[in-house]
């Protein structure tokens, strides 16, 4: 393994766990807490639950100082009390200016609220099922004011059972902190106390208090950051601290930092994303929706993971190259050729060629004769007026019109066979609309009639270069919106690399269609970028794929709770994750993504690898070069002169 893949292998591997079963090895009986141990409650903190109920309290007056009421009733309830522990009961009896039927609709209130919230601490999950595996003994012992019988559902609810027996301080006039609940336990079960380790996250009640009685200890974190820098960027306390608490809750120790990275800033976009398509789309009510390759299909994946809708759902295999190729014939000027590169004005001429489909091969003679070379830089403006390549690009023109019918005739049937017509909505990456003007062009060419709206994470300002040919080009950008919004501003600019990186399909590019043995159309993969001729994964699409899964856990785990909606956090607050990566990387986010290959018609870049600045200072046109191509140019700069390092 060589060095580089050594050093994200290192990256990628996991964290030890704070707990571990070889920790609880040498005891028969192992006991474990309730809550922030075996339980976790989606806020920071457990009073923020009051703050939950009063937003479904529907007296105002009551509302709007439940919180601080009901933190003043369990005081009161504490001091009044001759008990060792309280329940609920006692608490809402202490509440001051309410009725009976208040009463037990609060009492109910908080149960329901505690029962939406809590869930199971996925890193106790595992350690708790080796312990039924392997016949231990097992006793959940909690000091808490809620009842048993709730406490013992929420349990099995969440997969905890198989334990011998459930003890409740509010049941026994008993409690963790001063030793008797421990106590009690020992000699009503009849424990050697040297069998007897008990796990929890309190010091005085879990490890102090059960040492006194003999039994061992082990003290877990009651809290524990696992998220990946922040959650959203927000100003709402409650629902950015809830937003904040799901994701550490549900993001296991061992996770690798990209599967954190994912989890913490991908997910939390693409979940915005797909839920802004569901909404345009149940607006403009496509007949037929298609996810376009290759970015396409993560997008797909999670739409479809949280969305059921009648409408068919497709994914169809095109490309730039597949979409643009074919059209060729028809337009083949070298000005319109240069406005299909990206538009950064500086291109190679091996960009070019993969631009028009021909490949080095097929022309090396007339490169010869012209004395080009595949990877030499062109700028866009000053080539167009060029003599000598010109009349280079005037001897290959009938090889273009040539593949271009070809590829044209191989399109339309592939179309035709994935049914692309009519009302149909396609989804995309972005940016200046190209495959969907490209698309427009074939259809119309082809005689079919469409209707077609583009949803995309971005629209750029260079649409334009596709709208002065197709001008009511329909388009909507979710970030960001160049088309239909004049205050538009381009908030991926400088790492647009880092950002479609992100959504890599792990298959090669599109590069065209064939007709297979039984007549069928089908796409022509190139081979995959990051693999090698054996098959073996990259350093970055193991992180990618990291990052994907991560993703769309993030987006099973949200589904499947009512308190994070959709409509809560802005476009801006669930993308600032990945902004922040972009425009402001740390040390650690330089070193983990900077030498990201990138690949972009036909040539191979780094998303921010710059070579040294004393190499720079002898060869200040390999600065120039590297920099122009380089994908993630705020990256390239910070990491070349290390400044405004951000410590994350």
């Amino acid at each position: 393994m060589g060095l580089k893949n050594k050093i994200f292998q290192k990256i990628l591997s996991p964290r030890k766990m704070k707990l571990d079963i070889s920790d609880l090895q040498e005891y028969q009986i192992v006991s474990f807490d309730v809550f922030d141990t075996l339980l976790k409650r989606d806020v920071k903190r457990p009073t923020d639950i009051f703050d939950v109920m009063s937003e479904n309290i529907v007296i105002s007056e009551l509302a709007s100082n439940f919180s601080t009421l009901r933190k003043l009733a369990e005081k009161t309830a504490r001091e009044k009390s001759k008990k060792k522990e309280i329940s609920l009961e006692d608490i809402y009896n202490n509440f001051p200016g309410i009725s009976d039927v208040e009463i037990q609709s609060l009492i109910k209130l908080e149960k329901d609220t505690e029962s939406r919230f809590l869930h199971a601490n996925i890193d106790m999950v595992g350690i708790f099922e080796e312990c039924i595996r392997q016949g231990k003994t097992i006793y959940i012992i909690s000091d808490m004011y809620l009842p048993s019988d709730f406490i013992a559902k929420i349990l099995h609810r969440e997969g905890f059972s198989g334990y011998t027996q459930l003890f409740v301080s509010t049941d026994y006039d008993a409690v963790k902190s001063d030793g008797s609940l421990f106590e009690l336990v020992k000699l009503s079960q009849n424990i050697d106390a040297s069998k007897w380790i008990h796990v929890g996250d309190s010091y005085q009640s879990d490890k102090k208090a059960a040492e006194a009685n003999g039994i061992g200890t082990f003290q877990i974190p009651t809290t524990y950051s696992k998220v990946y820098g922040n959650s959203v960027a927000g100003t709402n306390y409650l629902k950015d601290n809830i937003l904040y608490s799901f994701i550490n809750n549900r993001i296991p120790n061992n996770s690798s930092e990209y599967y954190r990275f994912g989890y913490n800033y991908f997910g939390p976009f693409l979940w915005g994303y797909i839920n802004w398509l569901h909404k345009e789309f149940q607006t403009y009510k496509p007949e037929k929706i298609f996810f376009f390759a290759r970015d396409g299909l993560i997008m797909k994946k999670a739409y479809e993971m949280t969305f059921f809708t009648d409408t068919p759902i497709s994914y169809l295999e095109v490309s730039r190259k597949a979409l643009r190729v074919p059209i060729l014939y028809i337009d083949n000027e070298l000005g319109m050729v240069i406005d299909m590169l990206p538009p950064s004005g500086y291109f190679t001429l091996e960009m070019l060629l993969d631009c028009v489909g021909i490949k080095e091969s097929e022309i090396r003679e007339l490169l010869n004769q012209y004395q080009f070379e595949i990877g030499m830089n062109l700028n866009a403006k000053e080539i167009v007026n060029d003599e000598n390549f010109n009349k280079f690009y005037d001897k290959i023109k009938p090889l273009i019109v040539k593949k271009s019918q070809l590829s044209y005739e191989l399109l339309s049937r592939y179309l035709s066979d994935h049914d692309v017509n009519g009302k149909f909505a396609i989804v995309d990456i972005g940016w200046s609309g190209g495959m969907q003007r490209y698309m427009i062009e074939t259809l119309e060419k082809l005689g079919i009639k469409h209707e077609i709206q583009g949803y995309y994470t971005g629209v750029v300002s260079y649409v334009k270069r596709n709208t002065k040919v197709i001008p009511d080009l329909k388009m909507s950008g979710y970030l960001f919106d160049f088309l239909n919004d004049e205050n538009a501003v381009d908030i991926r600019k400088g790492y647009v690399g880092l950002f479609e990186t992100l959504f890599l399909e792990q298959d090669g590019s599109v590069n065209g269609y064939m007709e297979d043995s039984n007549g069928l159309v089908k796409a022509v993969r190139a081979p995959y970028e990051y693999k090698d001729c054996d098959g073996n994964l990259s350093f970055e699409l193991t992180a990618v794929q990291e990052i994907q899964k991560a993703a769309l856990d993030f987006i099973s785990d949200v589904k499947n709770v009512d308190y994070i909606k959709f409509e809560n956090y802005s476009k801006l607050e669930l993308f600032n994750g990945i902004y922040s990566v972009g425009k402001k990387p740390s040390r650690k986010e330089l070193h983990f993504f900077g030498d990201f290959r990138f690949f972009d018609d036909g040539v191979e870049n780094k998303l921010a690898s710059p070579k040294s600045t004393l190499h720079y200072i002898f060869r200040p046109k390999d600065f120039k070069n590297d920099f122009m191509n380089s994908r993630w140019k705020i990256g390239f700069f910070k990491k070349l002169f290390k400044v405004n390092l951000y410590k994350k």
